[in-house]
């Protein structure tokens, strides 16, 4: 497609005629100025009023693009949306409607790398807290601590009012605080969260286990117990209500609370690592295999869980299971020399 773009060689030519005509013919110089002038400020009109036109264009153009990408990403046609909004944002590459819907599909189709790239783009068109804050979030959710932290702080340099992503700002900062093994900006973070929203459910698990770090037992209780009154289906206050108990040598309550996060969720691996571990303390075989088998059916691959659940069927007398387990394991990872081990080891136990 030839874009016009308002340079029209015709009226060049004449205006260079309507010129040569001014400067040959017999005028005074102060007409002749006069003429001059009078030529070059409609050359400039015609030129602004093309580029208007043209500018019109593409905006309709643009408006026409991003409605029907709109209508492909309902219909979940994310990849046929990118392209029409490609050529939108080749019409304008800061158009921010297009930048956000193309994050949208991009993030659909997981290809989480362009999606990163746009989300810096709309960051440092926007300038916003929302945009700092929408990319440290992303960075965090993708593992990215160090990044998110940056973007979190800059995210706070422009707040000036309880935004509703604050709250998620504040949360994840603490937890990055906490991985960090920063207690105190742990807690700084988790508090002002915690001020935003008393009634959050994840917020005061974090706080339970950040005193369950600091050993404040009594505290980390409190916590866990207000988390479930709030969301009895918070599987993770189940874990670390069955930790504390487990701390405090109450096994019997702390296997209660372990039984009941796996009900709400057994694909907690938490949950289903604590199962297995206590349940071979416990030599509780059926019980370890039934919980692995369940969660390793729930996902691709976890070589940790496997190679546990093949340890627990040769310890209750499963060779042929634990063979098979095996052979699923070096489907996924042939090259591991610890896996080849063990099947030298099975092999000399028919």
């Amino acid at each position: 497609m030839t874009l016009d773009l308002g340079h029209n060689y015709e009226n060049e030519i004449r205006t260079s005629d309507y010129i040569d005509q001014i400067f040959n013919s017999p005028q005074h110089d102060s007409q002749k100025d006069h003429n001059l002038r009078v030529i070059i400020e409609r050359r400039e009109i015609e030129k602004q009023k093309a580029k208007s036109n043209l500018n019109k264009n593409h905006i309709n153009d643009i408006a026409a693009l991003v409605i029907n990408a709109q209508l492909l990403v309902r219909h979940e046609e994310y990849s046929l949306a990118t392209h029409l909004l490609r050529q939108a944002l080749y019409l304008n590459s800061f158009h921010k409607e297009s930048l956000k819907l193309l994050f949208k599909c991009f993030q659909n189709l997981g290809q989480l790398h362009q999606a990163m790239r746009v989300l810096f783009l709309i960051d440092r068109i926007e300038e916003t807290f929302e945009s700092a804050a929408t990319l440290g979030n992303f960075q965090y959710d993708h593992d990215q601590y160090a990044e998110a932290k940056e973007s979190f702080y800059r995210a706070l340099n422009k707040v000036n009012d309880n935004h509703e992503l604050l709250f998620e700002v504040y949360k994840n900062l603490g937890n990055i605080f906490f991985k960090e093994g920063d207690v105190e900006g742990t807690e700084e973070f988790y508090h002002k969260a915690y001020s935003m929203n008393p009634d959050s459910s994840p917020m005061l698990v974090n706080l339970g286990t950040l005193a369950f770090q600091k050993d404040e037992m009594d505290v980390a209780l409190t916590r866990f117990r207000r988390a479930l009154e709030i969301n009895p289906k918070n599987d993770k206050a189940w874990v670390g209500l069955s930790i504390v108990h487990a701390k405090m040598s109450d096994q019997v309550l702390a296997q209660a609370n372990l039984d009941a996060a796996l009900d709400v969720n057994p694909m907690n691996r938490t949950a289903v690592q604590l199962a297995a571990n206590w349940g071979l303390n416990q030599k509780r075989y059926e019980h370890v295999i039934e919980v692995l088998c369940r969660y390793l059916s729930g996902i691709n691959y976890d070589e940790e869980m496997s190679l546990l659940l093949t340890h627990t069927f040769c310890l209750n007398g499963q060779l042929n299971y634990a063979k098979i387990e095996l052979e699923r394991m070096l489907l996924w990872n042939p090259k591991n020399p610890q896996l080849h081990q063990i099947e030298k080891e099975l092999k000399g136990n028919p």
